[in-house]
């Protein structure tokens, strides 16, 4: 019974530290999420200040090191372009802003091919001819069906990940059954048990008389 409390209390605690763990990685990846935008704004600002010409490329790399994703960097470039006053500063946040909106609809697609892509939409939007308007849309499908059998792979990967999980969490429950089958009292031990406890209970205490006490004389 010892070792059994010993083992609730060991499992009950990897729980709560489980639980104290993840709640930390929310708060930290908050945090960092929010010190990295602010890093980037800064960033991008000094650069700018500083007549760095930046290209759409150049502001998703920067974002790349800093571990935000397309969203948060559009954010970021968005904010600035709302804080900033100066005339020729706020000209280049916004055709940044311009270059990243034009990737836009190519944002699932390979960040290769995005420069190209918007290049070549420029090209069909300014040719007359209706034909030209259609290039992209086989290139586009071609590499949608390459983005999706890519997710797929991803979404298997982190499906196999969540059995193997399962599968070693329900290897540690049937090992802890297994255990307590194997510690619980088998027939024979409860009979014994039962027995010793009628046994205990109708014990009659031997009186005087029997014992041949005081009063055993008395007629």
């Amino acid at each position: 019974m010892r070792t059994e409390s010993i083992i609730s209390n060991v499992l009950a605690g990897l729980y709560v530290l489980v639980l104290v763990c993840g709640i930390f990685m929310t708060v930290y990846m908050a945090v960092r999420v929010r010190k990295s935008r602010r890093t980037m704004k800064d960033n991008l600002s000094r650069k700018i200040s500083a007549g760095v010409s930046l290209v759409a490329a150049d502001v998703v790399n920067m974002g790349k090191g800093l571990d935000l994703n397309r969203f948060s960097v559009n954010r970021c470039l968005n904010q600035l372009l709302c804080e900033e006053d100066d005339s020729q500063r706020f000209i280049e946040l916004r055709r940044l802003i311009s270059e990243m909106e034009k990737e836009d609809p190519f944002d699932e697609l390979p960040d290769e091919v995005k420069p190209s892509l918007v290049r070549l939409s420029e090209i069909s939007d300014a040719s007359p001819l209706k034909s030209d308007h259609l290039l992209l849309i086989p290139v586009q499908k071609t590499l949608a069906a390459y983005v999706e059998l890519k997710a797929e792979i991803g979404k298997g990967k982190t499906f196999a990940r969540i059995m193997n999980a399962l599968a070693i969490a329900g290897f540690i429950i049937g090992a802890w059954g297994s255990y307590l089958t194997l510690k619980s009292p088998d027939a024979k031990d409860i009979d014994t048990i039962v027995r010793r406890a009628v046994a205990a209970g109708v014990k009659i205490p031997s009186s005087p008389l029997a014992t041949g006490g005081p009063g055993a004389d008395i007629r």
